[in-house]
């Protein structure tokens, strides 16, 4: 932004953007952090109570809509967050063609003749800097011509400055993503933790039932006796058989 300033009459919609979206990224980035640590701190009191008091439905319920309601506009920062990345990189490109159009400039400077003042498009000679030719700057078309070797030496050092400040921002960026995705598993094995609670518990509680309604069943089903066919029989009487057969013909 600075060299902007220098070179004068020039701006670049895309470098306030960036610079923006930088810090608000690392505020929003901030926030869920607080967020996500509250989380982590509610889920050990939940474990506390779970331990003392055993079964807790509907704490356990409203802890999984949170779960799953910060990690949806988590994996949305992390989504930006990717895109953060790639404008770093993109911007960084757009400093160093600056940088390259201007130290080109400067070195033309040494061996070709210097106008008094900025000519007027399209009569800007090759010792002269063409604002023109660079994409993201936005400069009307009849001052894009810079010629002062003091404004271009100036202006060579604050993109020297930001050129040196882009290798921070995509580390930082970087960094940002691997640490969000460590927060991202943490708070999706909460999630699977609770769930898992959520069925033993629920298995415990229909298993009390269970022996119960076994033992209804099998006095319902109870086999009735019947008679024998020897002298096992009821009563002491011998069934019909052989054995009585043999004991009438005696």
């Amino acid at each position: 932004m600075a060299a902007l300033e220098v070179l004068g009459d020039t701006q670049a919609d895309q470098q306030v953007l960036l610079s923006q979206s930088v810090v608000a990224t690392s505020v929003l980035y901030m926030i869920y952090g607080c967020i996500m640590y509250g989380l982590a701190l509610w889920y050990t009191l939940l474990e506390l109570e779970l331990d003392t008091e055993g079964n807790l439905r509907d704490k356990l319920q409203l802890f999984q809509m949170a779960n799953i309601g910060v990690r949806c506009c988590w994996w949305a920062i992390m989504t930006w967050l990717v895109a953060l990345i790639a404008g770093c990189a993109i911007f960084g490109v757009y400093i160093s063609t600056t940088l390259f159009y201007i130290q080109e400039t400067l070195v033309n400077q040494e061996t070709l003749p210097v106008p008094d003042r900025n000519p007027v498009y399209p009569e800007c000679p090759t010792s002269c800097l063409d604002l023109w030719r660079i994409n993201f700057i936005d400069v009307p078309k009849s001052k894009s011509c810079r010629c002062q070797p003091d404004t271009l030496t100036a202006a060579v050092g604050w993109l020297d400055d930001a050129q040196g400040n882009i290798p921070g921002c995509l580390v930082g960026a970087f960094f940002m993503y691997i640490v969000g995705g460590f927060w991202r598993a943490m708070i999706g094995k909460q999630y699977a933790t609770i769930q898992k609670c959520q069925d033993v518990a629920g298995r415990l509680a229909g298993g009390g039932a269970a022996p119960a309604a076994k033992s209804s069943r099998a006095d319902q089903y109870q086999p009735v006796p019947t008679a024998g066919r020897g002298r096992g029989g009821p009563g002491g009487r011998a069934g019909p058989g052989r054995g009585r057969g043999r004991s009438n013909a005696v």
